[in-house]
């Protein structure tokens, strides 16, 4: 959360998503992301993705069951973030 967030401007949503058999800790600690929200004024999030018996990775071919469906799960946690913090829907990305 950028320091400057009031909840009463909308802001811009970052998603920072980490790499495979990595994890959110780590993707906050390597992209720096947290650091350039408090100057750029974003909000900064760090999804995990769902750890298979083989590998932990983010299912972006959408494979099906077993694997996660990631487009559900995304869209899922913008609407849950929109509904408890002020955010520029207009305005979400991802890295």
């Amino acid at each position: 959360m950028p320091a400057s967030y009031t909840g009463a401007t909308p802001v811009p949503l970052v998603l920072g998503f980490h790499g495979a058999n990595s994890n959110a800790f780590e993707q906050e600690v390597y992209s720096g992301l947290s650091t350039k929200s408090d100057t750029a004024g974003f909000i900064a999030v760090y999804p995990d993705a769902k750890p298979s018996p083989l590998i932990i990775h983010w299912n972006a071919w959408q494979l099906p069951s077993p694997e996660p469906d990631e487009v559900a799960f995304v869209s899922a946690l913008i609407t849950s973030l929109a509904n408890t913090l002020c955010l520029d829907q207009s305005r979400v990305y991802s890295a």
